[in-house]
């Protein structure tokens, strides 16, 4: 659940950010006759979200044994590496990302549908994410989805109460803070997508368990569950397993510690700075 929560919470408030942000930006054009597209493209990115999800779920449950491992194991390893590099867009992105989607919307303000389609690609991108992450997370179905709604709840709060508190608080902040619990998920999914390859007999075993302490600390013992959601953890795991785990949690948590040490928060340009004057659009 708590993994659940994180994810939706993250993915959810870059969608809701995308969206107000190009809502403030209409209503300062005096394009407000144009707030239908925006919530057109968010229904629309909601809709294929969810059958994305259905047609994911009916694909997975297509296969069985071990082809369903590797399925699994291959996914998993997907969405590990499509998760590091949405934590490192939204690092470089971030300070910029109100800028560029000024611009995008101040060039397709004449176009009939332009705003839509920003919006729809931006929201569908978040969703198809959201659905993919939590479709491999290793914990029961009905909490993931549980703590996803919570995520999309909260996110969509955070995100009010930015735009209409003036931006008192720093979402950078946040959103560094909550990179390190997505480093975390992105480890233990890379540990899991080996184990599963490892269970299909695509990896070597090599040592089975380098330890066991589910004697002490069950995996399926609620406790044990959370771990296993948050950091992906495993009471017996092989060599590989380890290594790996630990290989991409030194890495992840050594570039980031790198990159904020060496490059500080700049401050984001405004419209008008980076040439966008405000125009009042039919």
């Amino acid at each position: 659940m708590i993994a659940g929560f994180v994810i939706a919470l993250r993915e959810g408030l870059e969608a809701a950010l995308i969206v107000g942000i190009v809502l403030a930006f209409l209503a300062r054009t005096g394009g407000a006759q144009r707030y239908w597209q925006v919530f057109a493209g968010v229904a629309s990115a909601i809709i294929v979200s969810v059958v994305f999800a259905f047609g994911f779920q009916w694909i997975a449950g297509g296969f069985s044994g071990p082809s369903a491992q590797i399925f699994e194991g291959i996914t998993t390893l997907i969405a590990a590496g499509l998760l590091v590099s949405m934590i490192v867009w939204m690092e470089r992105k971030g300070p910029s990302l109100q800028a560029e989607l000024e611009q995008k919307a101040a060039a397709t303000m004449t176009a009939t549908l332009g705003i839509f389609f920003i919006i729809f690609i931006a929201v569908l991108r978040e969703g198809v994410e959201t659905v993919l992450f939590l479709a491999v997370l290793p914990i029961s179905e009905g909490a993931i989805w549980l703590g996803a709604f919570l995520g999309f709840a909260v996110a969509i709060g955070i995100a009010y109460i930015y735009f209409a508190g003036t931006k008192r608080f720093s979402l950078r902040t946040f959103f560094r803070i909550t990179s390190i619990f997505l480093i975390l998920f992105a480890a233990g999914m890379i540990a899991y997508g080996i184990h599963e390859l490892q269970e299909a007999g695509v990896i070597p075993v090599l040592i089975e368990h380098v330890w066991d302490i589910n004697f002490l600390l069950p995996e399926n013992s609620p406790i044990g569950m959370v771990l296993k959601g948050l950091v992906g953890y495993n009471g017996n795991p092989s060599l590989i397993e380890v290594t790996a785990y630990l290989t991409a949690l030194a890495v992840l948590l050594a570039y980031f510690a790198r990159h904020y040490q060496f490059q500080p928060p700049t401050q984001q340009p405004s419209a008008t700075e980076i040439g966008i004057e405000p125009k009042v659009y039919p």
